[in-house]
């Protein structure tokens, strides 16, 4: 049983930290709701800027909403011409109270953009845009990895920031909607969990918004990214409204946030091991200044969206050659981690499925292979990974446990997996259990990619 029923594109900016192309004039385009700043007004993510727009109807963050553009560049403006038509939490229509309105783009952009419909070239700029997916693709990255962290950090400070009395509003409930993400799997993993992981994870925000989609995963919920762009948003006017703080102040905030998990913690990329992570222990301090506060949240924010845009990287899918016949069906990769509730906190186990290349249509004697790689740290196993090989109706289970005792205690209960494999209609074939991690690739990287610092 497939668990990605089809494959989906993973929407990714090649050129975050430089100035990506804007949209044509009197273009339409989908829009993020990032922020309530009152009754009146609205904050957006839109063309690679956070704007602010004044609406009488009520929005909900996290939605989507269809918006005009007016003029080009730093002289944009955008109107508000309605809901997003597949959004299934957007606000009512026009005649039902929605007001057209327009705003000047003027805040700074995040990393990433959604990409919609064509663009017409960038105005000059300071820093000029690079033509050159390849070469922007690889600036992006090299930027990323070296901010790059896990989110188990974040997840830990957001609810330690929580029991503060005095947090502005707007961050307390973007700071709840990060500590409402972790799901619970006290009854076990089903396949639809997986899936329902994968669509929350932030892969396809992009992907979404130039889809014309809600941004917004099935369900109540909102997608990982979504939450940590409209937490940067809550922070970064956190900020600029708390006192000032001295430069060492800001200096340690930033250390501090950082951590020993940006150290340790490899970044993803294709083909490398995957790693889960372990819950960590809050690290704020709470009896600091507003400013430290908001600025140690707001890096452990950026880390997070930084990791996030290497695993969008990591899923984007390879060149294809040109001579590929029509019935050959493309590999296909997705990398992403999955936040769940443990005993100590926050833990995050990150997956990768991959699809083999397939030339000519499936057969009996010739079917798909799909394998998926999963890691997770949570006590009392410790580090597990596993890979899991689908051929067909036939799967082979490869586990690695870095302690003795979860080996040992692995060994000993293959014959309860190999029993739950035939009850999902799957012939077990070979199930090994090793102890130590998995063996790192062999082959050379390719061209532009980064190193891993952290080994």
């Amino acid at each position: 049983m497939d668990l990605i029923v089809s494959p989906t594109l993973v929407g990714f900016n090649t050129q975050p930290g430089s100035h990506p192309q804007p949209p044509n004039p009197n273009q339409i385009v989908d829009a993020l709701v990032v922020k309530i700043v009152d009754e009146t007004t609205a904050r957006l993510f839109v063309a690679d800027k956070v704007v602010d727009v004044s609406t009488a109807a009520p929005l909900v963050v996290g939605s989507t909403v269809r918006v005009a553009v007016r003029g080009q560049g730093d002289d944009a403006r955008y109107t508000i011409i309605g809901p997003s038509p597949h959004g299934d939490g957007a606000p009512a229509p026009a005649h039902d109270g929605f007001q057209p309105a327009t705003a000047d783009a003027a805040d700074a952009a995040p990393p990433l953009q959604p990409q919609a419909e064509a663009a017409a070239p960038a105005p000059p700029r300071a820093e000029p845009a690079q033509d050159n997916p390849t070469a922007a693709l690889a600036s992006a990255v090299r930027s990323a990895a070296a901010q790059q962290a896990g989110a188990a950090p974040l997840f830990a400070d957001a609810r330690k920031a929580l029991e503060l009395p005095s947090l502005p509003p707007a961050v307390r409930q973007a700071l709840a909607s990060l500590a409402a993400l972790p799901r619970q799997f006290a009854n076990g993993i089903a396949p639809a969990d997986i899936r329902d992981g994968m669509m929350r994870s932030g892969l396809f925000l992009e992907a979404q918004l130039a889809a014309g989609a809600d941004a917004r995963a099935p369900g109540p919920l909102p997608d990982l990214k979504t939450v940590l762009l409209v937490l940067r948003a809550a922070l970064r006017d956190w900020t600029q409204g708390a006192a000032p703080a001295s430069d060492v102040a800001l200096e340690q905030a930033a250390h501090v946030a950082a951590g020993a998990d940006a150290r340790t913690l490899p970044p993803p990329y294709r083909g490398a091991p995957t790693v889960g992570q372990a819950p960590m222990p809050a690290t704020l301090d709470t009896g600091a200044s507003s400013s430290h506060i908001a600025g140690a949240l707001l890096e452990r924010t950026d880390a997070a969206l930084a990791r996030l845009t290497l695993l969008q990287s990591a899923s984007l899918s390879e060149s294809q050659p040109a001579a590929r016949q029509p019935d050959d069906t493309p590999p296909a990769r997705w990398m992403f981690e999955i936040p769940f509730v443990v005993r100590d906190g926050a833990a995050l186990a990150q997956v990768e499925i991959e699809r083999d290349a397939h030339h000519g249509p499936a057969t009996a004697e010739h079917p798909r292979a799909w394998r998926v790689n999963f890691s997770v740290d949570v006590e009392p196993t410790g580090p597990v990974h596993a890979q899991v090989a689908l051929t067909g109706h036939r799967a082979a289970v490869r586990l690695w446990a870095e302690r003795a005792a979860t080996a040992a205690a692995l060994r000993a209960r293959t014959g309860e997996l190999s029993a739950a494999l035939r009850e999902a209609s799957l012939d077990a074939g070979d199930i090994l259990v090793s102890e130590g991690a998995p063996p790192r690739p062999v082959k050379a990287a390719a061209a532009g990619h980064f190193l891993d610092r952290a080994t």
